[in-house]
Formats: structure tokens, C-alpha cells, sequence
């Protein structure tokens, strides 16, 4: 395992934890449909989760599989863009997880 690996795979960690964030953050603003913005929640929590633990373990150790399964972020974030246009903060997101794709590329 090399250290650009393991700075991608931290790029991840680090994206996963922000969408953590800001997915549980649905819960304390003020609720419009309190059963959405729990699914909402419970949702993004649980997709940030999923994503640190694949960063942690196969991703870090070259697994092919979990490279691709990380393609989910620059596929979400510029999703955000074209359909949404939220520029700030999805295009920034969006270079950041290519820049770990990158980083993580499998060597074998």
C-alpha cells in the first residue's frame, strides 16, 4: 500500500464524513416532512458509513472492486451539478473524489 493510496482513501474518508454531516444535519432544520428528512437522514448516514469502510479496508488494500464502487461520488456530486446546479460545494467535491480515484487507482 502506497502513500497515495492511503491519501486517497483519506480523501474518501473525509468526503464520507462531510456527507454524513450534512445528511443527519436534515434533521434540525425546520421540518417540512419529518418523515422525508428522517429517510433523508438515515439515508446519507448510512451510505457515509458504508463509504469510510470500504476507504478503510479494501480500497486501501487495491481491491478493484471497491474502486469502483467509489466511482459513486464524482458520479453524485456531478449529478448535483447538471441537475441541480449547486456549483458550491458538489463541483469542488466533485474534482476532489477524481483527484482520490486517482490517487487509489488499482496497481494490479
Amino acid at each position: 500500500m502506497g502513500r497515495q493510496v492511503t491519501i486517497g482513501a483519506g480523501i474518501f474518508v473525509a468526503i464520507s464524513v462531510l456527507a454524513g454531516v450534512f445528511a443527519f444535519s436534515t434533521v434540525f432544520v425546520e421540518p417540512v416532512d419529518r418523515d422525508n428528512d428522517t429517510l433523508i437522514a438515515s439515508f446519507g448516514l448510512g451510505m457515509a458509513v458504508l463509504s469510510v469502510l470500504v476507504a478503510l479496508v479494501p480500497l486501501r488494500r487495491g481491491e478493484r472492486w471497491a474502486w469502483y464502487a467509489m466511482l459513486v461520488w464524482p458520479l453524485f456530486f456531478a449529478s448535483h451539478v447538471a441537475f441541480l446546479g449547486t456549483w458550491v460545494p458538489d463541483a469542488p467535491l466533485f474534482v476532489l473524489s477524481l483527484a482520490a480515484l486517482a490517487l487509489t487507482w488499482p496497481r494490479r
